[in-house]
């Protein structure tokens, strides 16, 4: 039986060569967002200390509940010393300090 296909008997079509496949997604994730609060202890493991001024939302130690945070870093590189309730960046000659009150759930950042 023969059907009329337009080709030899045995020949098939010719199909162009295949193309290559594109490469996969890259898989891309997002920073954490800076309206998301995050404990203290958390901040400070992730944060990157560069020069600027940071609002954050940082969970109280003493109240549990997300406060607002406002702070600005000199150039440098400091040392980061984590306590309780208060984080400090520490440049030698000058120091940045977040404090974390317990009355009224207030925080304090001081230029020294």
């Amino acid at each position: 039986l023969c059907l009329s296909s337009g080709f030899l008997v045995g020949q098939g079509p010719w199909l162009p060569p295949p193309l290559p496949l594109p490469p996969p997604p890259q898989v891309a994730f997002a920073p954490p967002c800076s309206s998301c609060p995050v404990t203290l202890c958390e901040f400070a493991r992730t944060f990157h200390p560069e020069p600027g001024t940071y609002h954050v939302l940082i969970i109280h130690p003493v109240k549990r509940c997300p406060v607002p945070v406002c702070f600005t870093l000199p150039p440098g590189c400091p040392s980061v010393h984590l306590g309780k309730r208060e984080l400090v960046f520490d440049y030698g000659c000058q120091a940045v300090t977040i404090q974390f009150k317990v009355l009224f759930g207030r925080v304090k950042v001081s230029y020294d």
